[in-house]
C-alpha cells in the first residue's frame, strides 16, 4: 500500500520504489516476495518459489529466469536469511542476504533445458532515513556458468562500466 515502482528514465534497467506514505524497513521485505512487483523490478524472472523455510528468517529458495538470447534461461538455487537491526530500541534497517548453497541445491535439482547459475552474494540493505522513509541498497553478484558468447560478455562488460555507482 503506497509503494511505487518506476523505471528510470535514461537507464531502463534502473528502478526505484518509493513509498508516497512512512514504512517500515520490514515492509520492504514483502516487495520481494510479491511476485507480480518482481517481475516488474526484474523483468526476465519466470518462477521464485519458497522451497523450504528453516525459521522466521531463513529459507531455501528456488528461481528461474527467462533465457535472453543468445544465452540458455537460468535458475539458481539459494539460501535466504534477513534480520532486523537495531540501534538499542529503535529498529534502523533491514538486511538481507541470499547466496548459492548445495542444500537448497539438493532440494530442487536445474529446471530442464536451463543452466545453473551460482549466486555469490545478493544482499540488500534497507535503512530507514530521519523523513520516515527507507533508502535501498542491493549488492549482487553472481556466475551464470555455461557458455556464453564473447561478444556478449564484452557488451555486459561495457555496460556494467557505464552503471552508476
Amino acid at each position: 500500500e503506497g509503494v511505487k515502482l518506476t523505471k528510470h528514465k535514461s537507464l531502463p534497467l534502473l528502478r526505484s520504489i518509493y513509498s508516497t506514505k512512512h514504512h517500515h524497513p520490514a515492509d520492504y521485505l514483502g516487495l520481494l516476495w510479491d511476485f507480480p512487483l518482481a517481475t516488474e523490478i526484474e523483468p526476465n524472472l519466470r518462477i521464485q518459489e519458497n522451497v523450504r523455510t528453516l525459521n522466521e528468517h531463513t529459507s531455501f529458495v528456488h528461481t528461474v529466469y527467462q533465457p535472453v538470447w543468445p544465452s540458455a534461461a537460468r535458475d539458481f538455487s539459494s539460501v535466504v536469511h534477513w534480520r532486523l537491526l537495531r540501534n538499542g530500541q529503535d529498529d534502523i534497517a533491514l538486511c538481507l542476504v541470499a547466496f548459492s548453497c548445495p542444500e537448497a541445491a539438493k532440494l530442487k535439482p536445474p529446471q530442464e533445458n536451463h543452466v545453473r547459475g551460482t549466486l555469490n552474494v545478493s544482499m540488500h540493505v534497507w535503512k530507514q532515513t530521519p523523513g520516515g522513509g527507507c533508502i535501498h541498497t542491493r549488492i549482487l553478484s553472481f556466475d551464470l556458468n555455461g557458455a556464453m558468447p564473447k561478444p556478449l560478455v564484452q557488451t555486459i562488460h561495457h555496460q556494467q562500466a557505464t552503471l552508476p555507482s
